[in-house]
């Protein structure tokens, strides 16, 4: 017999090789010989891959896909605040519309709008929030409506001033308006010196800024460049629901991080790749960092806290006890003043007010 090397395949697989006797002079069959061991370290090793990649991967398409969610939801924000300002200008100024236009807008972040039907569905649900909202101005029941009809969610106990949808408007400011009595009053006593029976018939009191007066327009942007008293600018916050499981909770998190602790960076080792968790620059894991410590809770230092960190508390406290995540989205819009804004359709939300 020659005993030469038995060729192989890639991957250690033997292919098929006749030993020749050469006494006998005839073949004595097809034989084997070379180990199959490659073909089960090769399994192995494609599991353990398998085992490092599929959490990342896990987290890659559902990030990405509620990723696409949020900016979806970023841009209902921006179309909410662009309708908002748009019925203001027309209406005065007036909150209730305002806020009324920029729910109409959110309805499909929340409910199906589809057709006539659930559209109606939707309105009756969300507006029903808005009007406890409005009634009860700390917003308690508001939000537990909310989560009960739109979520699905009964929410039992407490949770103030926290509503659906907030409306702020920012511009004319108060200042403004006192500018505008001021030069209300100076035309009057104008007028009155000029002609003691032609006294100007002026809202009392600043509670009205004449739109179209283009004199005093003019001359309060001369004295405040960059500032413009005829328009109406608004800010409108919309509480978005991250729905895609597993990252919602990661995501929610991360903001958390951000709001609380001012962390930008967050790391992960491979082993927390694989519990889909982080840890902060302290070392701290990400979880136990955000969580609710003692005297951090919704009502704690009620009176001595700003209304954004009692907001930030009490989502926390929501996303723990009810694993309901809902990431605040924020758009600004500014339009042109189509009638006289009233100082007395102002209602300024003090969630506003960040510390």
């Amino acid at each position: 017999m020659f005993p030469g090397n038995i060729p192989t395949r890639p991957g250690n697989i033997p292919i098929p090789t006749i030993v020749i006797d050469v006494d006998a002079s005839h073949a004595r069959g097809v034989e084997f010989t070379a180990p199959m061991c490659g073909r089960k370290a090769e399994a192995g090793q494609a599991l353990v891959e398998t085992a490092i990649l599929m959490p990342v991967m896990i987290f890659v398409v559902l990030g990405a896909l509620q990723v696409m969610l949020i900016e979806h939801g970023r841009v209902m924000t921006e179309y909410a605040a662009y309708n908002a300002a748009r019925a203001g200008i027309v209406h005065n100024g007036n909150w209730n519309v305002m806020r009324n236009a920029a729910l109409i807008s959110a309805l499909p972040l929340y409910q199906r709008t589809d057709d006539p039907a659930h559209f109606l569905v939707a309105w009756a649900k969300v507006k029903a929030v808005a009007e406890i909202t409005e009634a009860v101005d700390t917003g308690a029941a508001s939000l537990e409506r909310v989560a009960g009809d739109l979520l699905g969610v009964e929410l039992p106990g407490l949770l103030q001033d926290l509503s659906l949808i907030e409306v702020e408007v920012t511009n004319p400011t108060r200042r403004m308006m006192t500018a505008w009595e001021s030069w209300a009053q100076a035309q009057e006593r104008v007028a009155q010196r000029i002609d003691e029976n032609g006294k100007l018939a002026y809202p009392p009191d600043g509670r009205e800024l004449d739109f179209d007066d283009v004199e005093f327009l003019k001359d309060f942007a001369s004295k405040n460049p960059g500032k413009q008293a005829g328009e109406l600018a608004v800010n409108v916050r919309i509480l978005y629901p991250l729905k895609i499981p597993l990252v919602n909770k990661i995501m929610f998190e991360l903001w958390l991080a951000m709001e609380l602790l001012g962390a930008k960076q967050v790391s992960s080792d491979l082993t927390e790749w694989s519990q889909f968790k982080a840890h902060v620059a302290s070392g701290r894991d990400l979880s136990s960092a955000v969580s609710e410590a003692p005297g951090q809770g919704p009502t704690d230092d009620f009176f001595s806290t700003s209304q954004w960190t009692k907001e930030i508390r009490t989502l926390r406290s929501l996303a723990t006890e009810k694993g309901v995540y809902l990431l605040p989205l924020k758009a600004s819009y500014a339009m042109q003043m189509q009638s006289n804004f009233f100082e007395g359709n102002r209602r300024e939300p003090v969630w506003f007010t960040i510390e």
